[in-house]
């Protein structure tokens, strides 16, 4: 038995009135999950330290059309998830144009 496809990393911050994007989060991390906090701005540097990004969980923050910084999600090229319901204005995600279109394992 080969290690191909280690367990998905995820970090659940649910729940915890955070106001920002944590810095230093883990390098492997491939699923976020800070929904029901208090995040009203993502910076253009908030996911630099997580490259393999697949999913990110922002649903019932504090989030408005332009909250989100539209570098924010560069360096992300895994990234196919992004949930910002519940916020209170809409969020538009332009997630990476490098991201192949066809679907990958784990995204819809």
């Amino acid at each position: 038995m080969g290690h191909l496809c280690p367990p998905a990393q995820v970090l659940d911050l649910s729940h915890n009135q955070l106001s920002f994007v944590p810095p230093d989060l883990p390098e492997a991390l491939e699923e976020l999950h800070l929904q029901s906090n208090r995040i009203s701005h993502v910076g253009p540097e908030a996911f630099l330290s997580t490259p393999s990004l697949r999913a990110l969980f922002l649903r019932a923050n504090r989030l408005h059309m332009t909250s989100i910084a539209p570098e924010a999600f560069l360096g992300l090229p895994h990234l196919c998830v992004v949930d910002t319901t519940g916020n209170p204005e809409q969020v538009l995600i332009q997630l990476p144009s490098t991201a192949p279109r066809q679907p990958r394992a784990g995204c819809p």
